[in-house]
């Protein structure tokens, strides 16, 4: 009967919003509750860090033999692994994004290329920092080398906190982005059932 298509009609529209509405809330929890795992792009990054922090732990004597040029070229290829394997992550990101809408996918693009920037010349003034107090250690090491070399130590310390804010924001940016596709796209699907069934409850309103 026709009551009887309208009630099944409903009851479906009904179970599909219910199906919608708690993929909706999982895509808000998604964000909150998931810990980004580490990305290789963030591996090469901790790789970047712990040489630095490697080089200000050496003792004099090992300091002495030290190339400065060399040191500059190894963290040289650390910041280029880092962009490369940086540039294949967020293509990563915008294929799994690709099955719901690609209408965020210039603002993904344009925002992790910011991050990704300030990231590699965060990476690129630590290697002319560190490279620059190595020289001047070496130069000082018949004098007294303390004074660079707690000063390396404290601009160490500072660049840990800065790598980890520019690994944390891009992590971030690719969480909201996410989860701004998936509400876009939910909602829109919501609106389209909601548009689809309103005939149906009007009939019934007529009845």
């Amino acid at each position: 009967s026709v009551h009887s298509c309208i009630f099944d009609h409903l009851t479906t529209m009904k179970a599909v919003a219910l199906i919608l509405a708690l993929a909706l809330f999982a895509a808000g929890s998604y964000a909150r509750s998931v810990p980004p795992n580490p990305d290789q792009w963030q591996v090469t990054v901790n790789r970047f860090w712990q040489y630095i922090t490697d080089l200000n732990q050496q003792t004099d004597g090992v300091v002495k033999h030290l190339k400065t040029h060399q040191i500059s070229r190894e963290l040289d290829t650390l910041i280029t692994d880092a962009m490369a394997e940086l540039t294949k992550y967020r293509e990563d990101i915008q294929t799994k994004l690709a099955p719901f809408t690609d209408s965020s996918s210039g603002l993904l693009t344009q925002d992790m290329q910011l991050l990704f920037n300030r990231l590699q010349k965060d990476m690129t003034e630590a290697k002319d920092r560190s490279t620059e107090y190595l020289q001047e250690l070496k130069s000082l090491m018949e004098q007294n080398s303390d004074d660079a070399r707690q000063r390396m130590s404290t601009y160490t310390g500072k660049l840990r906190k800065r790598l980890d804010k520019d690994t944390k924001e891009i992590h971030e940016t690719q969480l909201e982005v996410t989860v701004q596709e998936l509400r876009t796209t939910l909602e829109g699907k919501m609106d389209e059932l909601k548009q689809m069934f309103t005939p149906y409850a009007d009939q019934i309103r007529e009845q």
